[in-house]
């Protein structure tokens, strides 16, 4: 399984995210349209720089709304630091969002 995740203050603006191995789960035969995905994130956003298998969030397998398994979704390739007018962009940018989601939630 592969995500994109969008990066503050790196040199790169996403990311490639993925579980550490593959998720293999084993459910009754028939039920596949009955699995979900979901992720819960370890903080609000990412943040570089991100370092190669770091944890950054959880997804979870649930099987008619009961959690089924768990498993971490790792940073698949490093990210640096953005240069300073890269990172200035990015600060200015979260502000103003954060400023919109406090006025109009």
């Amino acid at each position: 399984m592969v995500w994109y995740g969008m990066v503050w203050y790196g040199n790169q603006s996403t990311v490639l995210l993925g579980t550490e191995k593959d998720a293999a789960i084993t459910i009754p035969k028939g039920r596949e349209q009955d699995l979900k995905a979901t992720y819960s994130l370890n903080s609000d956003c990412l943040k570089a720089p991100l370092s190669k298998n770091q944890v950054v969030w959880t997804i979870n397998f649930f099987l008619n709304d009961q959690l089924i398994d768990k498993r971490p979704l790792v940073v698949k390739q490093a990210i640096e630091q953005g240069g300073f007018l890269s990172r200035l962009w990015d600060y200015i940018v979260v502000t103003i969002s954060s400023w919109w989601h406090a006025l109009f939630g």
